[in-house]
C-alpha cells in the first residue's frame, strides 16, 4: 500500500521538485499550492489549493485528501515566504507572520 504524502508549498522550489520525485517513485503524492494552477504541469495523484495562512484552505484540502485516501501518511510542511528589507525597515507585524507562518503558527 503506498503512502499517502501531502506536500504544502509545491508551487517551485524544494516541494515541487520533492512532490515530483516522491510521485515518480510511486507514492501517492497531494501537492498543495495557494495557487493551485502553478502546479498543472505536475505529476501527482491529487493537486490541491492550501494556504497554509488561511485555516480554512488547510480544513479543505485535509478533508478532501481524507475523503479520497481515508489517511494521511506523512505531512512535508514546506511552504514558506520571506520578508525582505532591512530590520529596521521591515514592518513588526509583517516580520511577525512571516515568523509565525514559517514555524507553523496559524491563528484561528
Amino acid at each position: 500500500m503506498s503512502k499517502i504524502i501531502l506536500i504544502t508549498g509545491c508551487s517551485t522550489g524544494i516541494g515541487r521538485n520533492l512532490a515530483g520525485r516522491l510521485g515518480q517513485a510511486g507514492y501517492t503524492v497531494v501537492a498543495t499550492a495557494r495557487n493551485v494552477k502553478t502546479l498543472a504541469d505536475l505529476r501527482v495523484a491529487l493537486k490541491q489549493p492550501l494556504d497554509v495562512t488561511q485555516p480554512d484552505t488547510i480544513q479543505e484540502a485535509v478533508g478532501q485528501i481524507i475523503q479520497c485516501y481515508g489517511r494521511i501518511d506523512v505531512l512535508v510542511n514546506n511552504a514558506g515566504y520571506a520578508v525582505r528589507g532591512a530590520g529596521e525597515e521591515v514592518p513588526v507585524d509583517k516580520a511577525q507572520q512571516m515568523f509565525d507562518m514559517n514555524k507553523g503558527v496559524i491563528n484561528q
